[in-house]
């Protein structure tokens, strides 16, 4: 899934958090988002490229970057960034901060998500509506 706001998450302690994380154009690309259909969520989310019956052929190039969080680490999570999240099994205690991102940057986004300028086509904006 990915977030609508701006997100610093912070481990205060316990054990670690580890993030998947994939960039907004690289996720238009590859993930077969369909926000119309699915929110801020994917039908595919992992990198194998295998859904079992083959339908997202491209995921297996929307390469993750992996971030793990010790007890004192914070981390900056872009607003559209598509991740996962998983916590080792020790309890972990996180504080979480999200803010609303500049008008400009969501409008940035928009452009890529959902296809929005002169070239962009009507299947690719309703994508998004």
């Amino acid at each position: 899934h990915y977030d609508s706001l701006e997100n610093f998450v912070c481990v205060m302690s316990g054990g670690l958090k580890t993030f998947e994380l994939y960039d907004p154009a690289s996720a238009s690309l590859y993930m077969y988002i369909n926000r119309k259909e699915e929110g801020n969520g994917a039908s595919v989310f992992d990198n194998s490229g295998s859904s079992g019956d083959g339908s997202f052929p491209l995921s297996k190039y929307a390469i993750p970057t992996r971030v793990s969080l010790s007890p004192g680490d914070c981390l900056y999570l872009p607003v559209y960034w598509y991740h996962s999240v998983e916590s080792s099994q020790d309890r972990t205690i996180s504080v979480n901060w999200w803010r609303m991102p500049e008008r400009q940057k969501m409008m940035d986004l928009e452009h890529i998500f959902c296809g929005h300028s002169e070239a962009s086509t009507a299947a690719a904006r309703a994508k998004c509506h």
